[in-house]
């Protein structure tokens, strides 16, 4: 479980493996992920995750699992820690745009709810 403040920032994290291939072995990585604690999930996570839970410390799956957090942090904070429309008082790009389909600059979605950032598509 893992609790996250509204920068981003880890302030509670433990690991439960209830299924694993090596019984005994494999849950003994989960109290690594307390490493995590700290952290931000939007300031170089992945990279920080990687260090405090190397290759052989912490479990790999888990690990995996977690390079996702950042990523489900910005879709569960949607409307909470950045808008998700353009009220005209932007003054930067906002980070999800063309990191995926639906936010692409050229679709529809920007066109109607950030349209300062919509880019009309090349036919």
């Amino acid at each position: 479980m893992l609790t996250v403040d509204t920068q981003g920032c880890v302030t509670a994290a433990t690991a439960d493996m209830k299924a694993v291939p090596f019984d005994g072995s494999c849950q003994a990585a989960a109290d690594d992920y307390a490493l995590l604690v700290g952290l931000n999930l939007f300031d170089g996570f992945r990279a920080r995750l990687r260090e405090r839970i190397g290759s052989r410390q912490g479990c790999s799956h888990l690990s995996d699992m977690a390079l996702m957090l950042p990523t489900l942090a910005i879709q569960s904070f949607a409307g909470v820690i950045y808008p998700v429309r353009d009220d005209g008082t932007q003054t930067q790009r906002p980070p999800p745009l063309d990191r995926c389909r639906g936010l692409g600059s050229d679709g529809e979605a920007v066109r109607q709810f950030f349209p300062r950032w919509f880019q009309k598509p090349v036919d």
